[in-house]
């Protein structure tokens, strides 16, 4: 579950290409904010887009902001 801090702002589709085999491929950008904070940007590979793999990456990121004094402690 995510933080009551985190707003998701916006999930957009970016079409790019694999740096490593140079073909076509896809990606999910959420774009979010953090109370006060942001808007911040998560890219991940489409394949790799989930509801888990998003909530833990952003979780990590407020976990981030509360270490650093950036956001009281939850």
């Amino acid at each position: 579950m995510l933080d009551p801090a985190v707003k998701i702002v916006k999930v957009s589709d970016q079409a790019s290409l694999d740096p490593a085999t140079l073909l076509p491929s896809s990606s999910k950008i959420v774009t979010y904010t953090v109370g006060a904070h942001g808007p911040f940007n998560l890219a991940l590979h489409s394949q790799d887009y989930n509801t888990e793999t998003v909530e833990r990456k952003i979780n990590e990121n407020v976990a981030t902001l509360r270490a650093i004094g950036a956001l009281p402690a939850a």
